[in-house]
Order: C-alpha cells, then structure tokens, then sequence
C-alpha cells in the first residue's frame, strides 16, 4: 500500500514539475537583426521557434541556409514564412518601401508637333539576395545589408517614336457654310484639338468640345432635327464630330458610341456621319497599349483632323453601301402670297428627301489585296416629302 502511495505522489511531482519548467521554458528565440539599405537602417526581430521541425537544423550543423537549401529547396520566402511570418512581413514592408518607381519617357503633344522625355531608372532591393543573407545571418543576427538593382522603364523614348505616327487623316468641305455655322466649327476644332486619349481610355466628344450654348461660345446655325433643316444653337459641330469619327475609323481604332443623323448629310455618304446633341454623344475608345493623340484644324475651307499613335498594320478604307431607297415625293401647294419671277412656273418651297437605308463597312487591305471586312453600322434616314407650288395659268405673264 505504501508502495502505491510512493509511486502515486512520485507521478504527481514530476507531471507538476513538467507543466512548471515546460511553461517556463522558452518557446521561440529572439535573434536581432538590422538591415542596411543605403543611409537607412531598418532594426527586425526574428523569433526562431525552438520546436521539432526547426530543431531539424542540427543535422545541419545549426545551419539555416543548409537547411533552407535542404529541405524547402532553396526557397527562401518559403522557408522565413515558416520560420517567423511577421517577420518575413516586415522584411516586405522594407522592400517596398526601400522601392523608387522607374520614370516612364513621355511624349508631349503641342502645335509644333512631338517632342519626348527620357525615361529614368528606378531602384529595388535584390529580394532574393537579402532573404538568403538574413537565412545565413539568422544564427547569430547582426547587421545585413540590403544590396539594391536599377529597375528600367517599361518603354524607351524609341518605342514612343514608333507609335506617335500620323495613322489617319480626314478632311471634309465647309467653304460654303454660313459665317455662324464656321465659327461653330473653328470653336469646335479649338476645343477639340490637342486631345490625348490614354490607352485602353475613352474620349467623349461633348465633355472634350461643351455644352452648345451662346454662354459656351456658340452662335445659330442651321441643325437637322427630326428630318428637318431648323435653327439652331451650335449648328456645323456635328460636321467635327463626323470628320473625327472618320478619322478615328482610319486609324484604327475602336468607337464606343454614335448615332447618324436623320437626314443624310452632304459632307460624307450615308452610315458615315456621326451626329452629337444633348442626347447623343461619339465616345471614342482607344483600345492600343499606346495614347492616341487629336490633331484638328480648320481654315475657313476645311476640317482636318489628324489620329496620332499607333501605326495600323493594314492600310484602312472605309466604304458606305446605300441598301434600300424610300423615294419621296413632292406635295402640291397653292400659290396664294407667291411673288412669282417673269417666266418662273413652279417654285420648290420644301426640298424633298428620299429615305435611305445604308450600311458602312471598315476595309482592311495588304496592298491591293482586302484582308477583311467588317460592319461597322447599320443606319436609317427618314423620307421627308418635299413641298411644291405650281404657278397657275392666270398668273403667268
């Protein structure tokens, strides 16, 4: 029985023993750490844990770069995360902030054409030369040093040359427009020239141009509205915006959004025009890994606009196809209140419009040769019946 007693207590005081001195022990070891990067120094702690799994290193002779080398194959991330994560945090939050942004080469767009900027190297910190120096310095810590590298610029001033290419030009006729429908235009073409559009981002043709009203600078001119010639403020600016949209169209690039106008138009054939209201916009979207610049100008004659970027792979043609044809026809009025001239018959007081069903077409051709054809819209101008008067026999002198 006292025997029993003996072995009881004995087993007690020794798991007592074991719960007190293991709680005590210590569970990981604080090994300090600097990391010198250039003028700055940067102080760590590194809790190496003194459990089974790290205690395989003394077959390594206490090595931690043998055993990182050995069993996580040299992965040095891999291995610190194991070891201590925070601290293999911390040792990315000094790299990044440790990290200056290469300058990109730029190009600058003005009257005078391009001009460009050099680019300028950054600098980083050679990550995987300082995880294995703080692995090796991991059994006595100290100092290390964070050795950096030059991080070059995703492009050269060269590759920006390349694509700032003229890649399409238009021109449409506006000399025998009204002297308020061209300043509407020269307005537009001011406001609209020197535009950048950055890759993969979009251009909106009434944020870039404004609001037409007379407080924005715009004057009266005639506008097509609901299949109708009427005045209105800002007439001409849909000539700039259908000129840009060709433009655009050559060069290559990709629309978001417009809309034709409800007459046909006679500066471009039909499916071609692009009309903007208060309701209705031309998006343009740059879908190149390189900025599409705007050149437009105008000289009392002639819109002309320039895309400037990338240069197209295929020589581009845009081609209209009229489908179907609405005729009109003249209404019959009488010539009461007419003045007539001396040997004048009839009078056309409403020109006639035929209906026209159209589709445009982008073109893409190697030399002679068309590579492929693509649909760029369908569109539809309505009919509008003209009115005619018809001199009666009793007046004619």
């Amino acid at each position: 029985m006292k025997k029993r007693i003996f072995v009881f207590v004995l087993t007690a005081i020794l798991c007592f023993a074991a719960i007190v001195f293991g709680a005590a022990a210590p569970k990981s070891r604080a090994v300090p750490m600097e990391i010198v990067a250039g003028e700055n120094v940067h102080k760590l702690t590194c809790r190496v844990p003194l459990n089974k799994d790290v205690m395989r290193i003394s077959k390594y002779k206490k090595s931690f770069a043998l055993f990182c080398n050995n069993e996580f194959s040299g992965d040095e991330k891999g291995f610190l995360r194991y070891l201590d994560s925070e601290f293999y945090e911390e040792l990315e939050e000094v790299c990044e902030k440790e990290y200056l942004a290469p300058q990109e080469p730029a190009a600058i767009f003005s009257a005078d054409g391009f001009s460009y900027i050099d680019g300028k190297d950054g600098v980083k910190i050679d990550r995987k030369k300082l995880f294995s120096d703080v692995i090796i310095s991991l059994d006595c810590g100290g100092a290390v040093i964070a050795e950096k590298k030059a991080v070059s610029p995703v492009r050269t001033v060269e590759e920006l040359k390349k694509n700032t290419v003229a890649a399409a030009t238009f021109r449409t006729d506006y000399s025998r427009s009204a002297d308020g429908r061209k300043r509407n235009i020269e307005l537009a073409c001011e406001r609209l020239n020197l535009s950048e559009i950055p890759s993969r981002g979009w251009l909106g043709f009434n944020a870039t141009v404004g609001e037409r009203t007379v407080e924005n600078g715009f004057g009266n001119a005639k506008i097509i509205l609901n299949g109708e010639y009427v005045e209105g403020i800002g007439g001409g600016v849909c000539q700039v915006s259908t000129t840009l949209y060709n433009a655009w169209l050559t060069a290559g690039y990709a629309v978001a959004a417009s809309s034709n106008h409800s007459l046909p138009t006679s500066y471009v054939p039909p499916s071609l025009d692009a009309m903007v209201s208060s309701v209705s916009d031309l998006i343009l979207y740059n879908d190149s890994d390189y900025p599409a610049y705007i050149s437009a100008l105008c000289d009392g004659k002639q819109i002309k606009i320039t895309v400037y970027g990338r240069k197209p792979r295929y020589k581009i043609k845009l081609r209209s196809e009229t489908v179907k044809i609405v005729p009109s026809k003249y209404v019959e009025k009488n010539d009461e209140n007419i003045t007539w001239e001396e040997g004048e018959k009839s009078r056309i007081i409403k020109k006639a419009y035929d209906g026209v069903y159209s589709r445009a077409y982008r073109e893409y051709y190697s030399g002679d040769r068309l590579i492929k054809s693509e649909k760029i819209k369908d569109s539809y101008y309505k009919v509008r019946d003209g009115e005619i008067v018809i001199r009666k026999p009793e007046n004619v002198i």
